[in-house]
């Protein structure tokens, strides 16, 4: 008999058929749309291992959606309704825009990794001891009186929530792994001033936590457009063109090697120049070596800015490629270029690369191109049928759930 499908991977399919059945269905017609659905054979759905003892046939195959199907009655998904029905609860509707806490689903697997609808708190706790080499991710940001889409806390809270986070990602980490946290400055509530709240995580992250801060770097955006009223309407502050890169090692001493990001020299001529210059004092008062420049490398050492264009810039193919299957597109998403830096800096080919708040994919399908495995977890079941999407046009195949 051919395998069939395992029961927690079952759940969140059969919410979706009773969903787009209009919420209820018969047993039975709930069994075959299932089947469709996986595109079982008929030898396997007529298939019956064994009889009972009082003559009924047992057949796998419909055993294992009932089973599935009293394991979401368990988790209040599914009302108990009358014999034969099977039907939504309001709680059901709820978790199949954003999953609740305690479910996790597998939404879409690649070849090199696979996406959880979860909540981070719940993801996180899915991770296997010492298995990740870097999380790199960017959560959403304490935006004082703006409620996002994708969910955000603030003040107090929102550090401490991702305290909690930060917690599971740690106990993750290999020894020599690194965390990378993408954040942005914000202001706080009704006047010109800069929330405090990056630097109380930071401390938390290192003397609460036990984490090292590796380095600090900035993402500089160009075409960084102006988001605050202070900027644009009071006149009274600049438009911030940068976002934090906070670098967090379980270790002093994590994997990392700049050789993998090296940049092109700007002027080959220039430094061609400089070789026959002689020693001399600078303006320091330090003496440089005739030979100091004698050496060109493959590139040089990129700096701790990052310049990078933003995601609507760089993903236009990604965006009309949402609006083309009518697919929600993540409000709030990274550039490829950044997230292959990282990767490459901190990671080497066949590390596993994990993103507690994956949103449209971007650290997945960078993973996935730089040969690294990964895995993600995103809330919005939404956001996660445009992340698997992009993973398709991208030429990577995906198995969703």
């Amino acid at each position: 008999m051919e395998e069939i499908p395992k029961r927690k991977q079952l759940m969140l399919p059969l919410l979706e058929t009773l969903e787009e059945n209009g919420g209820s269905m018969k047993s039975a017609q709930a069994v075959e749309a299932l089947a469709d659905r996986f595109k079982i054979p008929e030898e396997t759905r007529n298939e019956h291992t064994h009889v009972k003892a009082w003559g009924k046939k047992v057949y796998p195959w419909t055993q294992q959606i009932h089973w599935t199907r009293m394991d979401a009655v368990e988790k209040g998904h599914i009302l108990q309704g009358k014999r034969g029905v099977w039907e939504l609860s309001d709680k059901a509707y709820d978790t199949l825009e954003n999953c609740s806490a305690g479910v996790v689903f597998t939404i879409y697997e690649s070849p090199m990794g696979k996406a959880l609808w979860a909540t981070a708190e719940t993801g996180v706790g899915m991770l296997k001891e010492n298995s990740v080499d870097l999380v790199f991710t960017s959560p959403p940001y304490p935006l004082e009186g703006s409620k996002k889409s994708y969910g955000n806390l603030t003040g107090a809270y929102y550090t401490e929530w991702l305290l909690d986070i930060a917690r599971g990602w740690k106990k993750s980490l290999s020894p020599d792994g690194s965390i990378l946290i993408n954040l942005m400055d914000v202001w706080n509530p009704g006047i010109p001033t800069r929330s405090l709240y990056i630097e109380k995580l930071l401390i938390g992250l290192c003397e609460d936590l036990g984490l090292h801060l590796a380095d600090r770097a900035f993402w500089q955006c160009p075409n960084k457009i102006p988001s605050s009223h202070w900027v644009t309407q009071k006149r009274v502050r600049l438009n911030t063109s940068h976002e934090h890169l906070l670098w967090l090692s379980k270790s002093p001493h994590p994997k990392a090697d700049n050789k993998r990001v090296l940049q092109p020299y700007k002027n080959l001529k220039a430094m061609e120049a400089m070789k026959k210059r002689k020693t001399k004092k600078g303006p320091n008062g330090h003496l440089s070596s005739s030979k100091a420049f004698h050496t060109i490398h493959a590139g040089k050492i990129p700096h701790s800015v990052i310049e990078c264009a933003n995601a609507s810039s760089t993903d236009q193919s990604f965006s009309k490629a949402c609006k083309r299957e009518g697919i929600d597109i993540h409000p709030a998403r990274m550039p490829l270029p950044l997230a292959n830096f990282w990767i490459k800096f901190l990671t080497e080919m066949g590390d596993h690369v994990h993103d507690s708040f994956l949103g449209s994919g971007t650290t997945a399908l960078a993973a996935e191109q730089l040969g690294r495995r990964w895995s993600g977890i995103e809330r919005s079941r939404l956001y996660l049928n445009g992340a698997a999407l992009r993973m398709r046009e991208n030429n990577i195949q995906v198995e969703t759930r």
